[in-house]
C-alpha cells in the first residue's frame, strides 16, 4: 500500500541516477508499486562514509542502537548535527570489548538517522540516503574493522510515474471498472493524464512532479502537478524554473478529474 502522502521533487534526480536507471534488473513496467532498487556503487560516495578507530569516549546519551546478534557487539548512533556549511554529519561508535571503538562517520546525507542492524554476530548493516532518491548499503565486518560490501540504492518512485504515465495498454475505462485499494494510485494518475492531455495541446511537454492527497478535502481527494520538462532539472547544481505548473484535483470516489489553474 502506497503512503497517504507521496511527494517527489525531480531536482534530486541526478543524471548519474538517470543514467544507473536504465539497467533494471525487472523494469519498472513488471512493477505493482514503486520499489527501492540497487545499483553499482558510486566510488564519489566513499569519502562520505569513514570507518575509523576511536579512542576517545563515547556519549551516554544514544539516538539508536543495535545489539548484535549474540548481544556481544552495540552499535551507538551518538550524533547527527548539521555544520555551518548546512551539512548533516552522522557518527556510529560501534563496542567490541577492546580499548576503542569503530566509528562510522556518514556525511552530508539527508537530514534523517541512518538504518543499522546487525546481518550476524559480527556484521552490521548501515542504509543512509545521501538525497531523497540515492543512498547506499553498507556492510561492515566489525572482527576484520573494513566493509565488506557497498551498493547504491535508488528510490523506484520516479521511474515507476513515468512508466504509468506512459503505459497506452492500459484503459481508463476498465480501471474505472475494475477499482479497489490496491489500483488507486494508479487510478488517480490516468485521472489526471487523461485530462491533461484535454486541457492542453502541449501535454507531452509536461512532467509530473507531485502525487499527494489531499486530505483538508477528504480521503477521496488527490492533488496533481504537473510542470514544463524545460524547467525541470537533471542535476543538482541546477536550479528549477518558476511557474508553468498546472493544477489537477481527482476524486476517487466519483473517479472524475478537474483542472484547479496553472502556476505562474
Amino acid at each position: 500500500m502506497l503512503k497517504v502522502l507521496f511527494v517527489v521533487w525531480l531536482l534530486c534526480f541526478t543524471s548519474v541516477q538517470i543514467k544507473a536507471a536504465e539497467n533494471f534488473f525487472i523494469p519498472p513496467d513488471k512493477w505493482r508499486e514503486p520499489i527501492i532498487f540497487h545499483t553499482e556503487f558510486q566510488d564519489e560516495y566513499s569519502k562520505r562514509f569513514i570507518l575509523k578507530r576511536y579512542y576517545g569516549i563515547s556519549s551516554s546519551i544514544t539516538l539508536g542502537r543495535a545489539l548484535s546478534t549474540n548481544e556481544i557487539y552495540c552499535a551507538d548512533i551518538i550524533t547527527s548535527d548539521i555544520t555551518s556549511d548546512s551539512i548533516y554529519v552522522t557518527k556510529i561508535h560501534i563496542h567490541t570489548g577492546k580499548d576503542y571503538m569503530l566509528s562510522i562517520e556518514l556525511i552530508d546525507h539527508k537530514p534523517n538517522l541512518p538504518e543499522i542492524r546487525w546481518v550476524n554476530e559480527k556484521l552490521l548493516f548501515v542504509r543512509v540516503w545521501w538525497g531523497k532518491v540515492l543512498g547506499s548499503d553498507f556492510i561492515i565486518d566489525i572482527e576484520k574493522e573494513k566493509i565488506i560490501y557497498k551498493d547504491m540504492i535508488n528510490d523506484g518512485r520516479i521511474p515507476f510515474l513515468q512508466h504509468q504515465q506512459n503505459k497506452d495498454t492500459a484503459s481508463i475505462t476498465d480501471i474505472r471498472q475494475n477499482f479497489n485499494d490496491s489500483n488507486e494510485y494508479f487510478l488517480v494518475i490516468q485521472l489526471a493524464r487523461e485530462l491533461l492531455f484535454k486541457t492542453s495541446k502541449k501535454a507531452e511537454e509536461y512532467e509530473i512532479i507531485e502525487v499527494k492527497k489531499n486530505l483538508i478535502r477528504g480521503l477521496n481527494f488527490w492533488k496533481i502537478t504537473y510542470k514544463l520538462k524545460k524547467l525541470l532539472t537533471t542535476t543538482d547544481n541546477e536550479i528549477i524554473g518558476k511557474g508553468g505548473e498546472i493544477f489537477f484535483e481527482v476524486n476517487t470516489k466519483n473517479k472524475t478529474a478537474k483542472l484547479l489553474g496553472y502556476g505562474e
